[in-house]
């Protein structure tokens, strides 16, 4: 396997040229001067002191002792610490941006997407077919049936997003699957215990959308900064990281169900008195808890355990929208695709 550091690397002239044209005066506006000067700062000192040295360690597996000192000779260490700890008290933007600069890329951000991806793709599917057959009374081919749309979704919008991805900015599609699955998951959370098929095949196909939007662009972005010899363990740490993502998504959503179920079975059971139930006379319970008590408190209960369970499906749905919207922000740290608009040269100088 070829190791041999990259032009681009070694020349700290080429990689800040190269890096300049990605900068966005729109984005730059909202930065502040001393945001600025951190980014002018990180990237200078990475084109002198990391990315010369990136090749090597990745062939040696060493830790990068040298660039972590550097980075402390030039006092981004402690960026986000007050002054009277040592730091030098600037904003969690420039530290996003410092980190943005140190990885010189956004295969660390598009980690964080895949495993949020991971949490809603898997948890979603964790969720899916056990409230479809244990409340709507779907066999299991039926279930499976009704949730064949997500993929047929998902398949349509991968082949639009592959013909996109060159022409658009790589982010704007991202965001699309991200709105697209918060709103899928919207539609979730208004489900009824009595509804017809419709609205869980709409939703899928929704979601399917999303995640095909997300997927073929978030991939790109995530290979576009990474030499060549290292994008087969790009690929490996992206779907790490999904499966990772998936397997914590379905445990928080399986945790919370079980939690969610007996709060909502407390608090429907608190207004089941002989107060609530109108219809039938303290005489009548009295004269029949003897014989069929037991059985009627029983179905009573079962029916308490159903709504509740169903209450507790709607609050994951709401769970997981929340976190689809809130990694929205994420977009903004990461970097523009370097072939909108006709520039792929600069993917043909890092190859």
């Amino acid at each position: 396997m070829n190791t041999e550091p990259l032009a681009l690397d070694i020349d700290p002239k080429a990689y800040l040229a190269v890096h300049e044209l990605l900068d966005e005066p729109a984005a730059d506006a909202a930065l502040t001067a001393r945001e600025l000067e951190v980014r002018a700062k990180t990237r200078e000192l990475v084109s002198r002191e990391i990315a010369p040295r990136a090749a090597l360690l990745d062939h040696t597996h060493q830790f990068a002792h040298e660039g972590v000192q550097a980075l402390t000779r030039a006092g981004l260490g402690g960026l986000v610490f007050p002054e009277h700890l040592g730091g030098t008290g600037d904003t969690n933007v420039a530290y996003a941006i410092a980190m943005e600069e140190i990885s010189a890329g956004c295969a660390a951000t598009s980690l964080v997407f895949m495993v949020v991806t991971g949490v809603l793709l898997l948890a979603g599917l964790a969720l899916l077919p056990p409230l479809l057959q244990n409340l709507y009374g779907y066999s299991v081919l039926q279930s499976g049936f009704l949730t064949a749309p997500r993929g047929i979704g998902t398949l349509f919008s991968m082949l639009i997003a592959g013909r996109l991805t060159g022409k658009f900015d790589a982010r704007i599609l991202v965001g699309l699957g991200v709105i697209f699955m918060g709103v899928s998951l919207y539609m979730m959370t208004g489900f009824a215990i009595d509804q017809p098929s419709r609205p869980v095949i709409v939703s899928g196909v929704v979601q399917g959308l999303g995640l095909g939007l997300i997927f073929v662009p978030l991939q790109t972005l995530a290979f576009e900064t990474l030499a060549p010899r290292l994008r087969t363990t790009g690929a490996a740490l992206l779907n790490l990281s999904r499966n990772i993502g998936g397997s914590i998504g379905i445990s928080v959503v399986s945790t919370q169900l079980v939690r969610m179920t007996q709060v909502a079975h407390a608090d429907l059971a608190q207004h089941i008195t002989q107060h609530t139930m109108a219809t039938i006379s303290s005489t009548q319970i009295e004269a029949a808890i003897p014989t069929a008590g037991p059985l009627a408190l029983a179905v009573i209960n079962g029916e308490i355990t159903r709504q509740a369970l169903f209450i507790a499906y709607l609050d994951d749905f709401k769970l997981m929208m929340m976190v689809t919207f809130v990694i929205l922000p994420l977009l903004f740290f990461m970097k523009r695709g370097s072939q909108v608009g006709g520039g792929g040269q600069r993917h043909v100088a890092m190859d």
